[in-house]
């Protein structure tokens, strides 16, 4: 399930109650915060970045500046928040989400500072890239 980049904590406690009530119990449910957030091709990334930077998100002095450290971890800030959301509303049942965390195979940084800051880590289960291979400089 994709969480649009927009969605408050009532509408991410209303859609996990509603997979909750519908979906198999058999079934594991793949959670993912938004499309791409990590650039800002996408509206999403746009308001990673936005809310990064008004959060103080960035730690500074990183490789790509304080508005693109602020945008990654605020990935892994929101990603967070939504897991935690969701295992509250599975309660007993919350083994059956997996979290997982939109990054990109070609610029590993990116995916180190996403887990990295502020702890990120400890909520995100599994790393989905993109299959973009090779980089672009323009």
């Amino acid at each position: 399930f994709n969480i649009p980049y927009n969605a408050d904590d009532e509408f991410v406690r209303e859609m996990a109650a509603l997979v909750l009530s519908t979906l198999r119990k058999d079934v594991k449910v793949y959670l993912e915060w938004t499309n791409e957030a990590w650039h800002t091709g996408f509206e999403g990334g746009k308001y990673a970045q936005l809310q990064g930077l008004q959060l103080g998100l960035q730690l500074g002095g990183w490789y790509g500046g304080d508005a693109n450290e602020a945008r990654i971890c605020y990935i892994g800030y929101r990603t967070g928040q939504i897991a935690r959301i969701w295992r509250e509303v599975f309660g007993a049942e919350a083994d059956r989400i997996v979290v997982v965390a939109a990054t990109q195979g070609v610029w590993t940084i990116v995916t180190d500072k996403l887990l990295s800051c502020h702890g990120a880590y400890k909520d995100i289960d599994v790393i989905g890239v993109a299959p973009y291979f090779g980089g672009y400089d323009p």
